[in-house]
């Protein structure tokens, strides 16, 4: 039977909470995920284009060198695109793999092409630059 654990985010904050897990050596991460309702929303330019932080790790700088899936609503489609969004050295990426539908349960697989020796976890984080226009909850199974 899948757990999922419920990922807040609160309205005008960014983090669903501090998390800190370090690891040594990780490549790839798996999870079932469900964006709820309540990740739907409407807004400025900047919530219409920014990436959303889902999961994923890095170096202890995650800025420098982390790979990471991300997301965003797309009020007009009722999608949530996601993106694989890394750092290189300082220099952000960022490429849409899927859209996928509110409630609907998907398995997504993150994997680096080069492994990180020692680094931490990343967890569901709202932004950019604006914050949470509302409570949001994410569903996540890490398998």
């Amino acid at each position: 039977m899948k757990r999922f654990n419920t990922f807040k985010i609160k309205k005008g904050c960014h983090y669903s909470g501090f998390r800190f897990r370090p690891f040594i050596y990780k490549r790839s991460m798996v999870a079932d995920v469900v964006f709820t309702p309540s990740c739907r929303y409407d807004g400025s330019y900047q919530l219409e284009t920014q990436i959303n932080k889902l999961f994923g790790f890095g170096s202890m700088n995650h800025h420098n060198n982390s790979h990471r899936l991300g997301w965003r609503y797309n009020e007009d489609l009722d999608r949530v695109f996601i993106f694989e969004y890394f750092y290189v050295k300082g220099n952000r990426h960022e490429k849409q793999i899927c859209k996928i539908c509110i409630g609907q349960n998907i398995r997504l697989k993150l994997k680096a092409k080069n492994g990180y020796w020692f680094g931490k976890r990343l967890y569901p984080y709202f932004g950019g630059k604006e914050p949470a226009p509302h409570d949001l909850k994410i569903k996540i199974n890490f398998l």
